[in-house]
């Protein structure tokens, strides 16, 4: 058993489930503490994505959250061994310049459960949420704008995203941007059709 399923429970985070869990910090992140303390509520109430949290049963306090949001794979932009990869994995007949997919758009590990590495965890069960109780809207893909870390794409690797762009300078190129510019996020995606429940 691991921790997220053998000590917490997923809720919505609503105005009243924040101000319930005390304080929380991120420390390594300040934009995304700022995120979930006081934009996912508005964020919300305009329909721009939903956010929730694993609380720990034991003592009130929020140790994780997301915000997921719904978004689209346009392949016709996409380099074109990215766009073949994908197509081969769709039948002929289904397949589309512009793929259903949920964004990732906010991903926190809150600094009093930092050292219980949950992240993986916490992943996994996204996946299968996705997949299972939040099964309303079809989606194929789950994409996300991953920090441009080391640490951060070892960690969306590790948990089977793929790199849409091969390089830095191709995904620079995409956007617009010179070569002297910083490419602040990369974009991954995963199949949620790979995933076994």
């Amino acid at each position: 058993m691991s921790f997220i399923e053998e000590h917490c429970t997923l809720r919505p985070l609503t105005k009243e489930v924040l101000l319930s869990v005390g304080d929380f910090s991120c420390r390594k992140e300040s934009d995304i503490e700022k995120f979930f303390k006081e934009e996912t509520t508005l964020y919300a109430s305009e329909l721009m994505g939903f956010s929730y949290g694993f609380i720990d049963n034991r003592n009130g306090h929020l140790v994780c959250a997301f915000c997921i949001t719904c978004a689209s794979v346009e392949t016709d932009e996409m380099p074109k061994s990215m766009r073949n990869k994908l197509n081969r994995s769709i039948p002929h007949i289904k397949q589309r310049e512009t793929y259903p997919a949920m964004l990732l758009a906010q991903l926190a590990i809150f600094d009093e459960y930092s050292d219980l590495h949950v992240g993986d965890e916490l992943m996994g069960l996204i996946k299968v949420w996705i997949l299972t109780v939040a099964n309303l809207v079809a989606a194929r893909y789950l994409i996300v704008d991953a920090v441009n870390s080391p640490k951060v794409i070892d960690f969306y690797s590790r948990n089977n995203f793929k790199m849409v762009f091969a390089s830095e300078e191709e995904e620079k190129q995409f956007e617009g941007k010179t070569d002297k510019d910083i490419l602040n996020t990369r974009f991954m995606l995963t199949d949620l059709k790979d995933i076994k429940l």
